[in-house]
């Protein structure tokens, strides 16, 4: 009984730990014709909350809920690319009025459409569209048909072949930064122009390889020392708790891109291996007087010549006093 117990307990926190790290990357989970992301602050905003997508046929309610906070939001519009990396509006939302609560627009697009890949939610200060409020990215959705889906404008692209899946499955892109990253970049190294994570809902393993092609920079080349093998994609290992290079990975030179084959998916960067850092010189020590042979007059030497000579004035100057004595006599 015992033993089954501590089966169930053991089960029970395997999926609480799911959940956990589900929701730490934006994700709530729900039915296939309702998907909602959590919005999260930007800009010390103070304002969090949800946005939820309803499937209404050829079009899509979406759900804007917004606590109160240090700002107020003002605008709500669905863009492309992701809250790291915004790109232009495409579809407009019903602002808010107070700068939280909740706003409600029907979109005139289907859900399969906006889970398209690369898309986000994206509220705005009110009085001040320039500044950010909160974001969420929202999913990629793929089914066992595969596909490709890109994020963050194109930075990250995900190329899934037909049989990778049995069932639809969502995708979550998140941006990272040097801060929010699970542990700092080798030593000798330095984060480059992307870091991410990709998760799935459900937990997901491919029944076959899926290509994911992560961007970089030409200032990643440059950070680098001009020599793009200096620009590696590296993989986050959770149990070691350290990045480690995905030597494998294929360079695309002229697309500046690096793409890895994986079954599951997880938190990746760009990571620049720069210049040495300069070792410190040493404090040089007093220059020694080559040695040619000859007698240097060091202060040893000095001393001791100082000590003969001492010895011959006072051995003189006794020989000089007898003399005087004898001569007396």
């Amino acid at each position: 009984m015992s033993k089954r117990r501590g089966t169930l307990l053991a089960t029970f926190g395997t999926v609480l730990v799911v959940i956990s790290m589900l929701m730490a990357t934006g994700v709530v989970l729900g039915d296939s014709h309702v998907v909602t992301v959590s919005m999260d602050e930007l800009n010390s905003s103070g304002q969090t909350g949800t946005a939820m997508l309803t499937a209404q046929g050829s079009s899509t309610e979406v759900v804007v809920s917004l606590s109160a906070g240090a700002l107020q939001s003002e605008l709500m519009h669905i863009h492309s690319g992701s809250c790291g990396n915004l790109g232009g509006v495409v579809h407009p939302l019903t602002s808010f009025s107070g700068g939280s609560g909740e706003s409600s627009t029907t979109v005139s697009a289907t859900l399969d459409d906006l889970l398209g890949g690369n898309f986000t939610i994206n509220a705005h200060k009110a009085g001040e569209a320039g500044l950010y409020t909160a974001c969420g990215n929202l999913p990629a959705r793929v089914g066992s048909s595969g596909g490709s889906r890109s994020f963050a404008g194109g930075l990250v692209t995900l190329d899934i072949p037909q049989g990778a899946l049995s069932a639809d499955v969502d995708i979550w892109y998140q941006d990272l930064t040097a801060g929010s990253a699970p542990a700092a970049p080798p030593a000798g190294t330095g984060f480059g122009a992307v870091i991410l994570s990709l998760a799935t809902t459900p937990a997901t393993t491919f029944t076959r390889a899926v290509n994911v092609t992560v961007a970089y920079s030409a200032d990643d080349i440059a950070a680098g020392g001009a020599n793009y093998t200096n620009v590696k994609l590296y993989a986050y290992d959770a149990g070691f708790k350290e990045w480690q290079a995905i030597d494998a990975a294929i360079r695309d030179i002229p697309g500046l891109t690096l793409t890895t084959q994986q079954t599951r998916l997880g938190i990746y960067a760009i990571i620049v291996t720069g210049a040495a850092a300069p070792t410190p010189e040493p404090t040089p020590a007093p220059a020694e007087t080559p040695d040619t042979g000859d007698l240097a007059p060091g202060t040893g030497l000095l001393l001791g010549l100082a000590a003969a000579g001492l010895l011959l004035v006072l051995g003189g100057g006794y020989l000089f006093l007898r003399r005087s004595s004898g001569s007396r006599a």
